[in-house]
């Protein structure tokens, strides 16, 4: 890399043009990225509270609309926002909640999501030390210093995204990665982190939209960057941008970001484009909305359950609080504010796009199509929708939509701790590994602990908010820094 410097990893031997990484050392010191450090979502050797008082909040702050989760670099506590076309950088004095600079960037456009829960502040910062990188929705990537002055931006408009670009930027030293997979245009980014220069670019034409954050993945062969698009799971050499490997065959408009831990790589989600039929429609909707095969398969008979005014059409506020109420606009192709049954119909009769709803466990030092050689073990089961996986103590942990916590041997693919939460709803958030819990943040506002010292999990604490959650909590210093739908705490003992 270029002039590198202490990051969040210290390596003990040159790690790329094919020489052998040795054994990292992860520090504590720093939160500073989507996931925490190395993208892993393990907070080591941090004593905090798994009950939530009053007394144990230390502060909290009214924040803007967005989704992005907070990072930390030393004193500092970085956050986005937006506000209309107004897009926000925040930085926090983390000791106290007081802001103490914000960058306002004027977007030439508002976007026009077709979700709900969209936010042109969806992806999270990140920071090296010494610069702290931003991601816009369709805007792009800014650069600041730590005081606040603004550094370099690098605009990437494409207006046509119905759901925005959630992937977040990455930092290895003095280098930006950054992945934009859309309809019209796909390529992973390499940028100088102090200038904002592109050092490669890799061309990704083949992909549609996809939302995954890059992830580095360091191993006893080579350091490889990986990337989750839609349909297929590929590795970058960090130094050129050749693409070294690909794994066929996964869903398509995904979300979640890969992990790893030593030779073994993970990556998992599951999207409705890669299920047809009821099991489509049905996904829409939580577990106590129980729809008929005819009403989940025939328009007239789906609409006909949901018509309050009896018009034949539908609009967002006749459905109950759902998936479906979310993405309203996502059907709305005339953009007339309802569904007509051929709308709804043409829906329910497409079909499923290529690829499976699947996760796969990848067995480092593979190249070129490694689908057939590679993948160590593959399972259908369970599968997250937004939240990434988590590797901790030799088991995979994965949150599936309405509450389901399940958990897969890292070795083995064996599937045996399957675990209803008791809460529904969507889980935007990565579950979070500290000691002997893992912290869940479910979108309806409430974070749980989960105990995994004994062979069954047991939910031990959980604690509500008052607003939604779908940030990735950040965990440093004893403290949880938690973001709602409206304001950030601070929780420590």
């Amino acid at each position: 890399m270029r002039q590198p410097f202490v990051f969040l990893v210290i390596i003990h031997v040159a790690i790329y043009g094919g020489m052998t990484a040795a054994t990292e050392t992860i520090t504590t010191d720093q939160w500073p990225q989507f996931r925490g450090p190395g993208g892993h979502a393990v907070a080591h050797n941090q004593a905090v509270p798994i009950r939530f008082t009053e007394a144990n909040t230390q502060w909290e702050v009214e924040v803007p609309s967005g989704s992005s989760s907070p990072i930390i670099w030393d004193d500092k506590l970085f956050l986005t926002g937006a506000t209309g076309n107004r897009l926000i950088v925040l930085c926090y004095d983390r000791a106290t909640g007081k802001e103490i600079w914000r960058d306002e960037i004027v977007s030439r456009f508002e976007e026009d999501y077709q979700h709900s829960d969209c936010s042109p502040a969806a992806a999270t910062s990140c920071c090296n030390g010494q610069q702290i990188i931003s991601s816009f929705g369709t805007f792009g990537l800014v650069a600041h210093d730590l005081q606040g002055k603004r550094l370099w931006e690098h605009r990437i408009e494409n207006r046509s995204e119905a759901f925005g670009s959630g992937s977040s930027p990455i930092l290895v030293e003095d280098d930006v990665f950054f992945l934009r997979d859309t309809a019209q245009y796909s390529a992973l980014f390499c940028l100088d982190a102090s200038t904002g220069q592109i050092n490669w670019r890799a061309l990704r034409n083949s992909f549609a939209a996809s939302y995954s954050t890059p992830y580095l993945w360091r191993h006893a062969n080579s350091s490889e960057m990986i990337v989750a698009g839609s349909g297929a799971l590929d590795a970058y050499d960090p130094e050129t941008g050749e693409r070294l490997w690909t794994v066929k065959g996964l869903p398509v408009f995904i979300c979640p970001s890969p992990v790893a831990q030593g030779d073994t790589l993970i990556f998992g989600a599951w999207t409705t484009a890669n299920v047809g039929g009821v099991e489509r429609t049905r996904a829409g909707f939580a577990q106590d909305i129980e729809l008929t095969d005819e009403e989940a398969s025939n328009a007239g008979a789906f609409i006909k359950r949901f018509d309050q005014d009896g018009d034949g059409r539908l609009v967002a506020k006749e459905l109950p609080v759902s998936r479906s109420r979310d993405a309203f606009p996502f059907l709305d192709h005339d953009k007339s504010g309802d569904w007509d049954v051929s709308e709804l119909q043409g829906f329910f009769d497409s079909q499923p796009a290529p690829g499976r709803n699947l996760m796969v466990a990848v067995q480092a030092g593979g190249r070129g199509d490694i689908t057939e050689t590679h993948v160590l073990w593959e399972s259908t089961k369970n599968l997250p929708y937004v939240s990434s996986p988590l590797i901790y103590r030799n088991r995979v942990y994965c949150l599936k939509k309405g509450g389901l916590f399940t958990s897969w041997d890292l070795e083995t693919g064996s599937l045996d701790r399957p675990m209803r939460l008791g809460t529904g709803g969507e889980y935007y958030a990565t579950p979070i590994a500290i000691g002997d819990h893992i912290m869940i943040a479910a979108e309806r506002g409430e974070v749980m602990f989960v105990s995994i010292k004994d062979d069954k999990p047991e939910i031990v604490t959980r604690n509500q908010f008052e607003h939604g959650i779908a940030a990735t909590p950040a965990v440093l210093d004893g403290t949880i820094y938690v973001r709602t739908a409206k304001r950030l705490h601070a929780i420590s003992n």
